[in-house]
């Protein structure tokens, strides 16, 4: 068998860390919150909002930095960036956002085996949510 492409473990870790971000921050009744504006539906019509961009391996994956977002305010508002900030200062306060701005600055760099890892872990993470 084929070893998977880091560029497809990439995309698979996305989805799962996303997915994970989304149900872990929803309700019984699988409802999550706009971190941004508050719009509540269903985890399945929600968006995994990065405050750094994905684009920054050191917080494309990291808990701290992701939050539910509405595609509203993550695709046509490209983040809310605003709002995300009075978000995190609000709920952890203004330390929060320093700690996530100095991930920009951070270089990592990931293993197909460190990425095939976080996947396996993301993925009992959401089963141990159903």
């Amino acid at each position: 068998m084929k070893a998977k492409s880091y560029a497809s473990l990439k995309r698979k870790l996305d989805s799962v860390f996303s997915e994970w971000t989304r149900r872990s921050c929803s309700n019984s009744r699988g409802l999550a919150a706009c971190v941004t504006c508050g719009k509540v539906r269903l985890w399945k019509h929600q968006q995994c909002g990065h405050f750094i961009p994905r684009l920054y391996l050191a917080g494309r994956w990291n808990p701290d930095n992701c939050f539910v977002q509405c595609p509203l305010c993550n695709v046509f508002k490209h983040g809310n960036y605003p709002e995300f900030s009075a978000y995190l200062i609000r709920t952890f306060g203004a330390e929060k956002i320093d700690a996530l701005l100095a991930l920009k600055r951070e270089t990592v760099k990931f293993t197909r085996a460190d990425l095939q890892a976080k996947i396996d872990f993301y993925k009992a993470q959401i089963e141990a949510l159903k």
